[in-house]
């Protein structure tokens, strides 16, 4: 063996350790923050079981001013379908609009119907999701969003912001991971 094929591998062996000393640390250590991020998350939510026996976690309070929650707790179901979304329609019309949103690489099948009355907006959720290969998750809600141009400065300006910043999204995505 010469002094190159030496080097040669100790490096080989140094890499092949170094890989394997990066594995264990990322499984035991990316696990924990993982952990303790969900564990932040949700260390203020409600923890609830269903009449179905579908038991999940929410906030109990949405942290917004201008948005509030009408029907909440959300109803959740889970039902025994494979996940199809088609998207079609509008907010406004009778079947609402239905689109496909993904989130954290999880999607969602989207149907959102509004309606307007006196200075503000009402509009039904309802996300569907696969849990597992022919078990879907559906999670129903109602929030209220008031008109901001009804608010004179500032509040018509922080009213615009919460909307713009609001993420609905994340929200019931994080919900649905308690499931």
């Amino acid at each position: 063996m010469n002094i190159k094929q030496f080097y040669m591998g100790r490096a080989v062996g140094f890499v092949i350790v170094a890989i394997v000393v990066a594995a264990v640390f990322w499984f035991f250590e990316f696990d924990k923050i993982g952990t303790v991020v969900k564990e932040e998350l949700n260390q203020n939510w409600k923890t609830i079981t269903n009449p179905q026996g579908v038991t999940f976690q929410y906030p109990e309070k949405l942290g917004t001013t201008y948005i509030s929650a009408v029907e909440w707790p959300p109803e959740i179901s889970l039902i025994k379908e494979k996940f199809v979304c088609v998207e079609s329609g509008t907010e406004v019309s009778s079947n609402g609009q239905i689109q496909k949103v993904t989130v954290e690489n999880k999607t969602y099948c989207l149907t959102k119907q509004a309606e307007g009355a006196a200075g503000s907006t009402y509009i039904k959720y309802t996300y569907t999701s696969a849990l597992a290969s022919e078990m879907l998750a559906t999670v129903k809600f109602d929030l209220r969003f008031v008109q901001c141009a009804n608010y004179d400065e500032p509040k018509k300006g922080e009213c615009e912001v919460e909307r713009e910043k609001f993420d609905i999204n994340s929200i019931i995505n994080s919900i649905v991971k308690t499931i």
